[in-house]
């Protein structure tokens, strides 16, 4: 199975995104750790306070031992993994095989004639409709003229009334509904 190169591309960036993780919890850790063991050497001994530090350096130690260590390493092995696997995959997966050039090609410039017809109908106001006994028909509103009438909206914008008429072109119409004869 080839995967695409944006994959490929998100993988890599989990991976770099792992060892800095890591490497932050690990520092993370031993600066709390340290940042105790300053403050228990500077804190009067017998004191409530110094028990306190007592408890949390033990409790901060036994985490970093147990808990943080082991987390930071595995969060900068899996990173490394990741990155040696699709560094790995993108130096020996298979080349690309150039895109045929067939009907591919065409039926791509079928698609962009199409999306640029539709946009064309966007600007000028059409709306495509299809209809339940299967016609399609477009629709625009052609305004003849506009308004304002002395009438407020509830925040202050004036009021218009517009006389329009609606355009209608039938796009396409099932032979069934076509009258006999034309």
């Amino acid at each position: 199975m080839r995967l695409s190169m944006r994959a490929v591309a998100t993988v890599f960036c989990v991976g770099v995104a792992l060892i800095p993780s890591g490497l932050y919890l690990y520092w993370q850790a031993n600066q709390a750790r340290d940042g105790l063991e300053t403050k228990l050497s500077q804190a009067t001994p017998f004191t409530e306070e110094y028990y306190a530090l007592e408890g949390s350096l033990k409790w901060w130690r036994n985490a970093t031992a147990s808990t943080y260590w082991p987390v930071s390493l595995l969060l900068i092995a899996t990173g490394m993994i990741i990155l040696s696997a699709s560094s790995v995959y993108c130096i020996f997966s298979p080349p690309r095989s150039p895109p045929s050039v067939g009907g591919e090609v065409t039926k791509m410039k079928d698609e962009v004639t199409e999306m640029r017809d539709q946009l064309a109908e966007l600007r000028e106001g059409w709306r495509t409709y299809d209809l339940g006994d299967g016609a399609k028909i477009k629709v625009k509103m052609e305004m003849k003229g506009a308004k304002r009438l002395n009438r407020f909206t509830e925040d202050g914008n004036p009021i218009y009334t517009v006389d329009a008429r609606p355009v209608v072109q039938v796009v396409s119409v099932p032979e069934e509904l076509k009258e006999a004869g034309t």
